[in-house]
């Protein structure tokens, strides 16, 4: 199993048409989001003006998830949707797309070899959840919205702050991890898998 730590700190954030962006994991690491040679993307965005344009990413599957506010997302010609705190949804990233509403949101994007989705964790201060990592070509991220806690593997001790963003390749069929939440934690579960 490999682990990667990636640091809040470490992130690089950029403006998009209707706020700021910010690249939390891309695979390869070499690939450039600007030149869509990307096999998965993981980013969260601020949209900061009342009515947005999603970028066009034809080619790309979407999934986004709201973390604070609310607002519809409008798929042009297909249909709307209310998104609402933690809600996530799936679209096609060839779809023209908008948005109505300020809010701040977290994002999965992948090519056709890779599916992933898009989870919420609660866990209550001092309180203890075991996960269990099944694929064994897979990535399971854990992005820290809210709170303190650590994740202990079966080798050691991973202490998590507020935006850091820890991820699991290569993993053991059927292992697991403990997070042990120090402060009420807000967690967001990637799981990204290849299809081939």
């Amino acid at each position: 199993m490999n682990i990667n730590i990636n640091k809040k700190s470490d992130f690089l954030t950029t403006k998009w048409s209707g706020g700021a962006t910010t690249e939390i994991a891309i695979f390869p690491e070499s690939a450039k989001y600007s030149q869509r040679n990307f096999q998965y993307r993981i980013s969260t965005a601020t949209i900061e003006v009342e009515q947005s344009e999603f970028t066009l990413l034809p080619g790309f599957s979407r999934v986004l998830m709201i973390l604070d506010g609310s607002g519809y997302i409008i798929h042009e010609g297909r249909f709307e949707a209310e998104l609402k705190k933690y809600q996530s949804h799936n679209f096609s990233g060839d779809w023209k797309t908008s948005f109505l509403g300020m809010a701040t949101d977290f994002n999965l994007m992948t090519t056709e070899n890779y599916t992933g989705n898009l989870q919420v964790l609660i866990i209550e201060k001092t309180s203890s959840v075991l996960e269990l990592l099944v694929e064994t070509n897979s990535l399971t991220g854990f992005y820290f919205y809210k709170g303190l806690a650590n994740i202990k593997t079966n080798s050691e001790i991973i202490n998590c702050e507020e935006g850091d963003f820890i991820s699991f390749t290569e993993l053991e069929k059927n292992g697991n991890i403990e997070i042990n939440a120090i402060q009420d934690c807000e967690i967001i579960v990637v799981k990204v898998c290849c299809n081939s």
